[in-house]
């Protein structure tokens, strides 16, 4: 992670100097930055406090969510390696919300009700096992496009859960999830 490096090096610091403000080990800094060491969530924000930092700046924001439409009558995103990557680095695997609208549409195409209704299933999982860090970005970001990101991967989610409800002919999953992204959208506005 070179940014973890950039901004230790802005302060003026050494490995040590930070391994001392942050209370992570010099040698965890050390594979961090040269990127042989995938540090977990909790060294991310000792580091972030430390640098007075954002654990959203150590990742790349250059990657953005797209949803222009594709005709294909489903709601169109795009892969965002970037968020995907920084779900990643946090212990969290980012299936749906990182799959082009290709991949998807093949997936929910090639199921039956009860194959639909199962991809509705792991998507909401997968969307409350992000719901921590998704909200955290939207509310710490310094950077319009990672707050965007945040929010347009609810979207990806919310889009992607009513798809495969749908296709699965289960008024009761569609109103599941209604139920469940109602609660998600008032906790977020909290």
């Amino acid at each position: 992670m070179r940014a973890v490096k950039r901004l230790r090096l802005e302060k003026g610091w050494s490995q040590k100097d930070l391994a001392d403000k942050s209370g992570v080990g010099q040698d965890t800094i050390s594979g961090v930055e040269s990127g042989k060491h995938e540090p977990r969530p909790s060294t991310l924000r000792k580091l972030a406090e430390a640098l007075d930092a954002e654990v959203v700046d150590f990742f790349s924001e250059s990657e953005e969510v797209s949803t222009r439409p594709k005709g294909s009558g489903r709601a169109s995103f795009e892969p965002a390696p970037s968020i995907a990557e920084m779900f990643a680095r946090a212990g969290i695997t980012v299936r749906f919300a990182a799959m082009g609208d290709d991949q998807w549409g093949a997936l929910l195409d090639g199921s039956d009700a009860e194959g639909a209704l199962n991809l509705c299933r792991a998507v909401g999982a997968e969307r409350l096992a992000t719901q921590e860090l998704r909200w955290q970005l939207g509310k710490e970001a310094r950077s319009i496009e990672a707050r965007q990101a945040a929010g347009q991967m609810l979207g990806i989610y919310m889009a992607r859960e009513f798809e495969a409800a749908a296709q699965a002919q289960s008024r009761e999953a569609v109103s599941e999830v209604r139920t469940a992204l109602q609660r998600e959208l008032a906790l977020a506005g909290r």
